[in-house]
């Protein structure tokens, strides 16, 4: 993790988005600033809505509404520069971790 941080630091990135793919395969996720990224892996892990993961390829959401949120946790090997802002936004790559 330290050495994450060391290297979205040298590299001055504002945002990190952090994708996972639904069961569709469709990358869902969230962009939030460096900073509270590192502070949510370092502590707790990404938690997104479980919602996200079983939204079909049209948009709708099964009948069942009792959703909850789910852990995802940052694969830090994978990290990715961003097409649209290759200078200052990484994407990293996350997978289902249980809630």
């Amino acid at each position: 993790m330290r050495y994450m941080e060391e290297w979205v630091a040298e590299r001055k990135i504002d945002e990190i988005e952090c994708l996972v793919a639904d069961l569709s395969g469709i990358p869902r996720g969230k962009i939030l600033p460096a900073s509270k990224f590192l502070k949510i892996v370092r502590e707790n892990g990404l938690r997104l809505p479980e919602s996200i993961f079983i939204q079909t390829v049209t948009g709708e959401y099964s009948e069942n509404a009792d959703y909850e949120d789910i852990a995802t946790c940052p694969s830090c090997s994978l990290i990715i520069r961003v097409i649209y802002d290759p200078v200052r936004g990484l994407s990293v790559l996350c997978s289902w971790n249980g809630s």
